[in-house]
């Protein structure tokens, strides 16, 4: 008969197993009819553990989640504790376990490695012929670790199972998982600078940031920056670098390697800014390292650079005529030049504050446009002036009497680039101004006899200006008469001959009249009528006619006896004024 032990028997565990016989005859002795036999119970449980993780190789500074498997091949239970114990390489920590019914304590890691001890706890067995329940350990491998110092490249874990009930094949308590470890590290790099520093002929700072995404420990980190023409070698450095150039093309290498999540020391890279960097230019930096990168597109980083212009505007400015004439229009031409280091982009503006006098008509010049506000005329040319350009432009302007004697007009021009020179941004055309005014001569009999003959000249300014030369009265003297002298205040009268030519030598105000008497005297025998004629220079032209008198009764301003109707017109004729209108 053959009879099969529990398999949850303990070990040491003693079994009596009774048999009895018994028959129907007669005479059987009854004590011999029974016997028993004790067995002492051994116990044994071929428990076997196998070890796997999922994904292949795994690169370093990632987690790896390894599964352990603990089978019981019997034929006995497996008592508790059931004890599973992970000796973790160096170059992997402890991170997590799962496992229903499993608790696990991580040692602190050792030169020798890090142990991980996994109890089934609750006094729990592992039946027979059955599992224990799953256990997963998720393990950190270490960024910097260097596939080229492992053997064949890989990270062995071995894991072991143990129970105290007696293992008939304790090989298979042991399972090893090598896992290959590559690196992958995603360096990124950034590039900046400060606008607000860019100037042509300044010193400009690029600040380059290189960090680490990981996962893994990156190894012979090197930066290139190829600078672009316009932005001139200054210097680059570094803490923990190494920097050199060639020309424009920089180069820096990290002395160590660079940690997964860590950002290297910055790079400053100093240029100089240089006039053909304008209007801008696009600086690049490249990052690069022998750890394999997962991510290409970060590893350049473009820094465009907007380059403000430079320059130096000019301003001419003159006119014509010179002198300028009140009641007249007048040019000024403006010129306007770079002589900066860059094109102006504009827009240039020239700003005129006419003077008192001068009245804007129009300004004309290829791309100017100008528009007036009062005696402010603004001209702006849109488009700029390239790099030692030359522009132009004429202002027509109108000169009324408030421009005499004289006006300076100023330009000044402006832009929104920088001008290095500002004292060449301004210009003054001071311009000669001749006056306008309209002299008026008035010529009056004031007395005549027999002998003697007064004439009363008066000059009249009507302006608008000032004469300043006072006024020069001709008088070309009849037949009849002849010079005998002049009275009046600021007069000097000289004859030569019959002409007289009478000088006032004092401004004469607009509005104002200043006069004197011309005395003539009458040739022996004249009779009938005289008329005299003066003119004003530059001005008008009046006549008076007088009756000599037959007897010795002076002319007074009366009709003279015996001159009659006919004397009063011929006096009457000759008030006619004949005026004309001139400029100085």
């Amino acid at each position: 008969m053959h009879a099969t032990v529990g398999s949850g028997v303990a070990d040491g565990t003693s079994i009596a197993n009774t048999a009895s016989v018994s028959t129907s005859t007669p005479g059987d002795d009854p004590d011999d009819n029974t016997d028993t036999a004790t067995i002492q119970v051994h116990t044994e449980a071929d428990l076997s553990l196998a070890k796997s993780h999922t994904g292949g190789a795994s690169a370093a500074g990632e987690q790896v989640t390894f599964d352990l498997a603990v089978h019981n091949a019997g034929p006995s239970d497996a008592a508790a504790d059931v004890v599973v114990t992970d000796t973790l390489p160096v170059g992997m920590t402890y991170v997590s376990s799962t496992g229903t019914g499993w608790t696990c304590v991580a040692a602190t890691p050792d030169p020798s490695g890090q142990v991980v001890t996994c109890t089934l706890g609750g006094g729990s067995t592992i039946l027979a012929d059955t599992d224990a329940p799953a256990l997963a350990l998720t393990v950190q491998i270490a960024s910097d670790v260097d596939p080229d110092t492992l053997v064949d490249g890989q990270l062995t874990n071995t894991a072991s199972v143990t129970s105290p009930t007696t293992d008939p094949d304790p090989d298979n308590n042991t399972d090893r998982d090598p896992v290959p470890v590559t690196t992958s590290a995603d360096l990124a790099i950034t590039k900046t600078h400060d606008a607000s520093s860019v100037r042509v002929g300044d010193h400009l700072e690029f600040t380059l940031q290189v960090t680490n995404a990981g996962p893994s420990t990156a190894r012979g980190v090197s930066v290139s920056d190829d600078l672009p023409a316009g932005l001139e070698y200054v210097s680059a450095s570094g803490t923990g670098w190494t920097c050199t150039n060639a020309g424009q093309s920089i180069s820096c290498d990290l002395d160590d390697p660079l940690d997964n999540g860590a950002s290297a020391a910055p790079i400053t890279v100093v240029v100089n800014v240089l006039a053909s960097a304008f209007p801008g230019v696009d600086n690049t930096a490249t990052v690069d390292t022998t750890t394999p990168d997962p991510v290409s597109a970060n590893n350049t980083s473009t820094d465009p650079v907007s380059v403000p212009p430079q320059v130096d505007l000019g301003i001419t400015k003159s006119h014509t005529p010179e002198p300028m004439q009140v009641g007249q229009q007048a040019t000024y031409t403006i010129g306007v030049s770079n002589a900066g280091n860059t094109d102006d982009p504009g827009p240039i503006t020239v700003n005129d504050a006419l003077p008192t006098g001068l009245t804007f008509v129009s300004g004309i010049g290829d791309g100017w446009t100008c528009a007036a506000s009062g005696q402010d005329v603004t001209c702006v040319r849109a488009a700029g002036l390239v790099v030692t350009g030359n522009t132009s432009f004429e202002l027509v302007v109108e000169v009324g009497p408030e421009a005499y004697p004289g006006v300076t007009n100023t330009a000044t021009v402006s832009s929104p680039a920088e001008d290095t020179n500002p004292f060449n941004n301004v210009a003054r055309d001071p311009a000669t101004v001749l006056p306008l005014y309209e002299l008026v001569i008035d010529k009056n009999l004031k007395s005549i006899s027999t002998s003697h003959a007064d004439w009363t000249i008066t000059v009249t300014n009507n302006g608008p200006n000032e004469s300043p030369g006072g006024a020069l009265v001709t008088d070309e003297l009849p037949g009849k008469l002849r010079y005998d002298g002049w009275t009046g205040d600021g007069w000097t009268c000289v004859a030569t001959g019959q002409l007289v030519t009478c000088t006032y030598d004092q401004a004469i105000a607009a509005g104002d009249s200043v006069g004197f008497v011309l005395h003539t005297t009458l040739v022996d025998g004249a009779s009938g009528t005289v008329t005299n004629s003066a003119t004003v220079e530059g001005g008008t032209t009046d006549s008076a006619t007088g009756t000599i008198p037959t007897d010795n009764l002076a002319y007074t301003g009366g009709i003279a006896t015996g001159a009659g109707l006919l004397g009063l017109l011929l006096v009457g004729g000759g008030l006619l004024l004949i005026r004309t209108r001139r400029r100085a």
